[in-house]
């Protein structure tokens, strides 16, 4: 029985509280986490891997990407996240970004003012897990981590391919002031708009035609007394509209300031925002379209 191999995997793994977890919560929906686990290990399989990994496998048991989705909801959302990588990946692609090792793969690099080196990079991998499926994240050249996006490509209810932003947040180690420096460095680009416009380049590859961005009362960890994140006000500053279960539904496009608009003693630093934008527009559009089906 299926259950019972990756409850004992994550015994191994993990030991026998984790694997307790596992294996009694599976049981309130023994037919539900049975199919879910059987397709996950054959994708797994599939793509050369001995068997799924364990915290992959676990995600439909516990809360994932929205407080208010069934477990039906979850192993769905979760199935056709997989769907659709198999829809646009190569095998080798998919073998890359599955794999453990491979959890800081860069996307593209900026040159701060300084001269130092910052990156997008991108994992399918980490302490992110309950809120979505991939996550791209901005580092210093020291390898800490700014600001960081997780989302899961899914269906919507007209079938067609949508994003959902379960996780937008600041570096656990980062302060204020060093967001502030950081933002400066970029010529006033703020980390986490950063991220938002590099989840549009991603949007436009996988032929995405609806972005929706968690709420505050619907975020998994809204429950924890030190949830102190505030999505509502980010999504509503770049004109997001509230969707009936109480997300977000983020605009078409991004409205851009027009270059004739900025003050003449900002220009400088609008140019050397847009021109990062730009790099990382491109970048993303390269990085994907390298793992992509039709490059093969």
């Amino acid at each position: 029985m299926i259950l019972l191999t990756y409850s004992q995997k994550i015994y191994k793994q993990k030991g026998f509280n984790k694997s307790r977890i596992f294996f009694l919560r599976s049981l309130l929906f023994p037919f539900k986490v049975t199919k879910w686990l059987i397709f996950i290990d054959n994708f797994y399989r599939k793509h050369g891997f001995i068997c799924a990994n364990t915290e992959i496998v676990s995600l439909p048991i516990r809360s994932y990407v929205c407080n208010q989705f069934s477990i039906a909801k979850r192993i769905n959302i979760l199935c056709q996240h997989y769907q659709i990588m198999e829809n646009f990946f190569s095998n080798k692609a998919i073998k890359k970004i599955l794999t453990p090792q491979n959890d800081q793969i860069i996307i593209s690099s900026l040159i701060k003012k300084n001269g130092e080196l910052c990156h997008l990079k991108i994992m399918m991998h980490g302490k992110f897990w309950k809120e979505g499926a991939m996550t791209i994240y901005l580092s210093d050249r020291e390898n800490n981590v700014i600001s960081t996006l997780t989302f899961t490509l899914y269906h919507d209810q007209d079938n067609q391919n949508a994003i959902f932003i379960g996780g937008l947040q600041g570096g656990s180690q980062i302060n204020k002031e060093e967001i502030v420096s950081f933002t400066r460095s970029l010529g006033g680009l703020r980390p986490k708009h950063a991220l938002i416009e590099c989840c549009y380049a991603i949007a436009d590859f996988f032929e995405v035609k609806k972005i929706i961005g968690i709420s505050n009362q619907n975020h998994v960890f809204s429950y924890q007394k030190t949830f102190q994140k505030n999505y509502d006000n980010i999504w509503q500053e770049i004109g997001s509209k509230i969707t009936a279960d109480n997300n977000f539904l983020l605009p078409k496009n991004l409205a851009k300031r027009d270059f004739s608009e900025v003050p003449q003693k900002k220009r400088k630093e609008w140019l050397i925002k847009h021109n990062h934008l730009e790099k990382l527009n491109l970048d993303i559009k390269q990085f994907f379209n390298n793992l992509s089906l039709k490059s093969c």
